[in-house]
């Protein structure tokens, strides 16, 4: 089964929801952030491999 991304729009916000797995001992809480900035005004969410993901909002950086 894969994580699960939600993405809520009500009449005055937005509201963003990831699900987080559990850590392994070694691995820091910080390290990996699964909702990120991509423009003032822009956020994207995702699941699945990390390193797939920053490719794919760095290029989103680039294009906002």
């Amino acid at each position: 089964m894969g994580n699960l991304t939600i993405g809520l729009k009500t009449k005055d916000n937005v509201i963003i929801a990831v699900e987080k797995k559990s850590n392994k001992k070694l691995q820091d809480p910080r390290s990996f952030k699964k909702i990120l900035l991509i423009d003032n005004h822009l956020v994207s969410a995702f699941t699945g491999l990390t390193a797939d993901a920053r490719t794919l909002i760095n290029r989103a950086r680039i294009d906002a």
